[in-house]
């Protein structure tokens, strides 16, 4: 999206979104690890 924005010239997409973005994006990739790490710990349980 930034280099779309600075080949049309055009602010598209503001510092603080892009922000707000990373946050979330950091967010649930925690879950995910979350996730992950219950279900291998489910797997192991099933000897």
């Amino acid at each position: 999206m930034t280099d779309l924005q600075e080949e049309v010239e055009m602010e598209l997409i503001t510092e603080n979104e892009i922000n707000i973005i990373k946050q979330i994006w950091n967010e649930e990739l925690i879950h995910l690890a979350k996730l992950d790490a219950g279900k291998a710990a489910s797997d192991g349980d099933g000897a």
